[in-house]
C-alpha cells in the first residue's frame, strides 16, 4: 500500500483569496451602521426672528462618532440653518434648547455620544418664509469606519 500526500495548492492561490478579502474590508470600511433617525423627519412652525431647534437623532444604541460635515443643500433665502451637537439631552422641537441640553456645540467636527447626546438643527429666519431641509446628509467615522448618512426632511414655516 502506498502512502499518498495530499495535494498541495499552488502559492498563487492565495492571491485571489487575498484580494477578496481586502474588497471586503475595503466595503467595512465604507459602510458603517446607519444613524438612528426619525424617518418621518419634522414639521414645526416658529416667528420671524425666534429660532427653533429640531432633533435629528434618537435611539438608544451605544455609540461614538466623529462628525465630519454636515451637507445643508439649498435652505430659504434669508435663513439662517446650523447643526449642533445637544450634549447631555435630546429634544424633538423647542424654541429654547438650553433647558434641555447641558451644552450646545457646532456639529462639524463634534464628537456624538449616543445615546446621551443628539445631533440637532437650529432654523432661524428674519422674514416670513418655508425652510425645507430635505437634503440634509451627515459624514462621520465611528472608529474605522466612515460614511455618511442622509436625515429625514425638516421643515419650518416661518411666520412674521
Amino acid at each position: 500500500m502506498a502512502l499518498h500526500r495530499p495535494r498541495r495548492l499552488p502559492r498563487w492561490w492565495w492571491a485571489p483569496v487575498g484580494a477578496l478579502g481586502l474588497v471586503l474590508l475595503g466595503w467595512w470600511m465604507t459602510h458603517p451602521q446607519d444613524l438612528p433617525t426619525d424617518e418621518d423627519g419634522a414639521t414645526t412652525t416658529t416667528k420671524a426672528g425666534r429660532p427653533v431647534f429640531v432633533g435629528l437623532t434618537s435611539g438608544d444604541d451605544a455609540r461614538t462618532l466623529t462628525i465630519r460635515g454636515v451637507e445643508l443643500g439649498d435652505a430659504a433665502e434669508g435663513a439662517t440653518v446650523e447643526v449642533l451637537v445637544c450634549r447631555g439631552g435630546r429634544i424633538t422641537v423647542t424654541a429654547d434648547a438650553s433647558p434641555f441640553c447641558e451644552e450646545l456645540v457646532d456639529a462639524d467636527g463634534a464628537e456624538l455620544d449616543l445615546p446621551g447626546d443628539q445631533l440637532l438643527v437650529s432654523v432661524t429666519a428674519d422674514e416670513a418664509t418655508t425652510v425645507s431641509l430635505a437634503d440634509l446628509e451627515v459624514s462621520f467615522r465611528e472608529g474605522i469606519q466612515w460614511g455618511s448618512h442622509g436625515l429625514p426632511e425638516v421643515t419650518v414655516e416661518v411666520a412674521s
